[in-house]
């Protein structure tokens, strides 16, 4: 399923375009800006955050001291958490189970948050409220699509279970991280 989600831009004709560095004025990350302009398209809005609370895509992991890196399996991307409790896991009114922060050759790349129950309704009502209100493809998936960043949240059950994962992603970045084979386009 991981190696899906990461495929799924490519797939989806996403990630065409080259990061631009992004002015530390650009809109607030999630769980701290105004909404966006009823005008404003969403892919606009994801491009102009350019990243999550503040981080901008592109940036070395130098730039993230209290990160930890987590256990992966294998592969060049390094996913990192903050140290448990230490990590402010309020987004807009959801308190959310886990905030992964990925890296590809030194670079930031990713965010995935992840919600649990309840917990999922209000992290998509945040993500709405700071990117509007996306595409949807199904009742599980939401998509917001800019020129350089893409952004999705995605629902799933596991029995009576319910968890969410809002990514968004650097989509060039992303792109070089996870090249499709040739046997597969």
């Amino acid at each position: 399923m991981k190696k899906f989600l990461l495929l799924l831009p490519l797939i989806c004709g996403a990630c065409t375009s080259t990061p631009e560095p992004q002015s530390a004025a650009a809109a607030p990350a999630a769980g701290t800006s105004a909404a966006p302009p009823a005008t404003a398209a969403t892919g606009q809005v994801v491009d102009a955050q350019n990243g999550f609370r503040g981080r901008r895509f592109g940036e070395p992991i130098s730039a993230f001291p209290t990160l930890q890196l987590l256990p992966r399996a294998e592969g060049p991307i390094q996913e990192y958490a903050m140290p448990y409790g230490k990590e402010d896991l309020q987004v807009g009114a959801a308190r959310v189970k886990q905030i992964r922060y990925e890296f590809y050759e030194g670079k930031y790349f990713r965010t995935t948050i992840t919600a649990l129950g309840g917990e999922a309704d209000k992290l998509l009502d945040e993500v709405r409220r700071v990117y509007g209100l996306g595409r949807e493809t199904d009742k599980m998936q939401i998509w917001w699509e800019g020129q350089k960043v893409t952004a999705t949240y995605q629902e799933s059950w596991e029995g009576n279970k319910r968890e969410a994962n809002f990514y968004i992603w650097n989509n060039n970045l992303l792109a070089r991280a996870t090249p499709v084979p040739a046997t597969e386009m």
